[in-house]
């Protein structure tokens, strides 16, 4: 079986129709370095921001304006990012906004990720990541014609894709564990470390219904971990 689009949300995955399987178990071929059994990979979320400022001209009337992309640029720098512990990483991605030099920019799009093996500390990191924008947008505001006027942020996190665990102790990790026994390949059980991403076969796997076992993973990659 083949999955589709991969790199812009594990569509074909999430898509797949799996009451149409009759196996029990499955492998997932992928990546380049033979012998290795992934058993583990983080959860992801999406995370796009909306900042809202308030448009001006900037040569004439500046003081008018909240600058969005001023805002959005306060909010990243509070954020912790990147490799945030042993299990989390987090990265905003993308940011698009503004139109002209001479206009006070009034919208700023971010989109994002954050990836863990624990739950607790992937949604804390979405939270946090939130929160270090609208305390950023919360500094900007201007009374402007006697009404007060204040930058804002839209929020939006989504689920990615679910983390996969699957125990040393399950029959297709045994399985695929002494079939190189019979072979000269050797097979080391590993852990996708967290900023490591199941392949599409694989996030379809770990969200199979409860009437079959998740799928291991044996997927050559050099970004697992013991």
């Amino acid at each position: 079986m083949f999955t589709i689009c991969e790199e812009v949300g594990l569509l074909g995955a999430k898509h797949l129709d799996v009451s149409g399987l009759t196996s029990r178990a499955g492998l997932v071929l992928d990546s380049d370095a033979p012998g290795y059994l992934f058993t583990r990979a983080p959860a992801a979320n999406h995370l796009e921001f909306v900042v809202h400022g308030l448009e001006a001209h900037a040569g004439m009337a500046p003081e008018r304006g909240i600058n969005a992309i001023q805002v959005a640029a306060e909010g990243v720098a509070a954020m912790r990012l990147g490799r945030i512990d042993a299990s989390t990483t987090a990265n905003i991605g993308v940011i698009s906004g503004g139109g002209a030099t001479n206009v006070v920019p009034n919208l700023v799009r971010l989109q994002g990720e954050a990836r863990s093996h624990d739950e607790a500390k992937l949604d804390a990191q979405c939270t946090h990541m939130q929160h270090a924008l609208e305390a950023a947008a919360a500094h900007h505001t201007l009374v402007l014609d006697g009404r007060e006027v204040r930058a804002r942020v839209e929020s939006t996190i989504e689920r990615s894709y679910d983390a996969m665990a699957v125990p040393d102790a399950a029959p297709i990790v045994q399985l695929v564990c002494a079939r190189p026994r019979r072979s000269a390949m050797p097979s080391r059980a590993r852990r996708w470390a967290g900023d490591a991403m199941p392949t599409s076969s694989t996030a379809a796997a770990s969200r199979s219904p409860t009437s079959g076992p998740a799928c291991a993973t044996f997927t050559p990659s050099r970004s697992g971990c013991g």
